[in-house]
């Protein structure tokens, strides 16, 4: 199957009888919407209906700590008390600068009850983008936890509008620095009124995201925006109280606020925090607590592909060749006969390697390889795959249980518009976006706004197409797309995906370099690190020298040439460059483009 193509539906048999059925929401909506005005309006209700059961637990010295909904809901109220009582006031901005865990969610929520804006903030921020950001947004208190500590008291001088630093462990206190058990404690003899009542179209949290540009820009998004995503998410998979979600990604990122954070709370879930992001911990985490969901993003879902498949190449052979035969015959049953049977062939495999409590993950924040979808569902591992931006709180589409694509991203929620501006030939341009979800606008920056925000649509610089069943189909970036000499758009994910294909190529970045000032054409050259193990793995099997800088030039050579053949002319790489270390990434595992492309492209665009 190649990329861009997707499993076949019942419905895709109807179509290709010719037929022309657009899904609508009524086809794939499993609940009704409770329509909340605000998150806190939410919590409230999730608090009173759940109260004595868990909301969220991580382990901590090898036993969980668990907290209750109703424990949830002490610690905002105690932290909002607190806040208020410490001169926050409604519109004005708190942070959140920590490793994911339960203090995080009530630091979050207690500032939204206080009135105030939420800040979260990229726990990999340098103190200098740090400074910038708490000055941009004129932060006045920072919650953060000893890990991070340092960091905030190192800028704390610098950033004029900064009053106080909560934190989460014990630490050395002084006028500025409070523990959080401290500041809970004030808040919980605090007596204090609160005096507005917060509306829809309040703004919930400033989220900064530079993506892969460097430039950081501070997305507000307001109560209606948060609390219409979840609530239109929740539409489309079923997901309720008997639900535990690992949460693994970054809680300062939109897609695990949203979704990994207060959809479980919208829904009466329980949220178990992963102790790391390695293969074993998470593991052990899905075991411990019968993790049913966790969002993840493409490269997670990949490396954890990788070890599935290392494993098994490390059984006997007559095991090797049961795997492989049973995977065939779950593929040729699927395709020839619509039959899903992975997921009996392959209990024993998903009992042992700790997975058998799963009923499906969610994979975003970048486009999901097609055979790895494809091969999760042969394992009866189902992946829903998601689309959106941080500017749409984040979810746009997403595949449902029902209407699968392994392909595509999925298609769109309910009150959600999706279009496509400016379609080539290929039917690909690029995709806009309308709804309740998308953003007021960029925190003190009205140019940048008025780019992105026109006549109700928001342009998010992503390109794509919409098939007949409505599915949302992702080629790349705007920005990203290479133009020929001969006048040819070649999009760089698409030949990123057959690099990252060979067993050699651990990941590649495909890029545009003008060939010369007076020709306007770009050649095609990709910055491509090595997959040295498994270069030294073929090196043990074949005797052959791979070792020195040259001979795995060469290796790669052959590879790239071997990827060519089946290109077209105009979307052939020309060139290459070894890059020896894996390549720097947005928390959400997005390569850093800017990062190399000044180095790379001698000849500006």
């Amino acid at each position: 199957m190649k990329q861009g193509e997707r499993a076949l539906s019942p419905l895709s048999i109807f179509l290709r009888r010719g037929v022309n059925t657009m899904l609508t929401p009524k086809d794939y909506v499993v609940k009704e919407r409770i329509g909340y005005k605000t998150v806190l309006e939410m919590l409230e209700a999730s608090c009173k209906k759940f109260a004595k059961k868990v909301v969220m637990q991580i382990k901590v010295e090898d036993v969980y700590q668990k907290y209750t909904y109703q424990d949830l809901c002490n610690n905002v109220d105690n932290i909002s008390n607190a806040l208020i009582k410490n001169g926050l006031v409604h519109g004005e901005k708190a942070a959140v600068y920590s490793e994911n865990r339960p203090e995080w969610g009530f630091a979050y929520l207690g500032i939204s009850r206080a009135g105030g804006i939420v800040v979260p903030l990229d726990a990999q921020l340098s103190p200098s983008e740090l400074e910038y950001i708490l000055n941009h947004s004129g932060t006045k208190i920072v919650f953060t936890s000893k890990r991070y500590f340092e960091n905030t008291q190192e800028i704390f001088d610098t950033v004029k509008s900064l009053e106080k630093i909560v934190c989460f462990d014990l630490v050395e206190e002084d006028e500025a620095v409070i523990p959080l058990r401290k500041f809970l404690k004030l808040g919980e003899e605090s007596k204090v009124h609160i005096t507005h009542k917060l509306q829809p179209d309040d703004v919930l949290s400033i989220l900064y995201t530079s993506g892969t540009t460097g430039i950081a820009k501070g997305v507000m998004l307001t109560h209606k925006n948060i609390i219409s995503d979840i609530e239109l998410a929740s539409q489309m998979i079923a997901f309720d109280e008997n639900d535990t979600l690992l949460s693994v990604l970054p809680l300062h990122h939109v897609f695990e606020c949203t979704c990994g954070f207060l959809t479980p709370l919208y829904n009466g879930a329980t949220i178990t925090y992963a102790e790391s992001l390695k293969s074993k911990s998470i593991l052990a985490g899905i075991k411990e607590t019968n993790v049913t969901v966790m969002l993840g993003v493409p490269l997670l879902f990949e490396k954890l592909y990788e070890g599935i498949i290392k494993a098994v190449k490390e059984k006997s052979f007559p095991v090797r060749m049961v795997f492989k035969s049973s995977m065939g015959i779950v593929k040729l049953t699927g395709k020839m006969l619509n039959k899903k049977i992975g997921f009996r062939v392959f209990k024993n495999l998903r009992k042992k390697a700790g997975l058998s409590s799963i009923r499906f993950f969610v994979s975003g924040g970048g486009p999901l390889r097609g055979d790895i979808a494809e091969a999760f569902d042969s394992l009866g591992l189902t992946i829903l795959q998601g689309y959106g931006l941080t500017e749409t709180s984040p979810v746009v589409t997403v595949s449902t249980l029902k209407y699968l694509s392994y392909y595509s991203v999925g298609l769109p929620l309910p009150e959600i518009e999706t279009k496509i501006d400016k379609p080539n030939e290929d039917s690909i341009g690029e995709i806009l976006v309308k709804g309740p979800i998308v953003m007021r606008g960029y925190y003190k920056n009205t140019d940048a706004t008025d780019e992105v925000l026109k006549d109700g649509w928001f342009y998010t610089g992503d390109l794509g197409y919409i098939d007949k069943e409505g599915f949302l189909y992702i080629t790349g970036r705007k920005k990203n797309v290479i133009v020929t000499s001969g006048g040819k758009n070649v999009y760089p994910e698409e030949l990123e995906f057959k690099l990252n294909m060979s067993e050699f190529i651990s990941e590649s970045m495909v890029y545009g370099i003008h060939i010369s000032e007076k020709d306007k054409g770009e050649k095609i050259h990709s910055l491509i690190v090595p997959d040295y193990e498994a270069i030294n793995l073929h090196t043990e099997k074949t005797h052959k020298k791979f070792e020195t800088e040259q001979e795995i030039e060469l290796l790669i050579n052959d590879e790239v040439k071997k990827i060519n053949l089946h290109l077209p002319p105009y979307k052939r790489i020309s060139g290459f460059k070894i890059h020896p270390e894996e390549l720097e990434k947005t928390s959400t595992k997005k390569i850093k483009r800017y990062l190399y492309l000044e180095k790379l492209i001698k000849v500006k665009k």
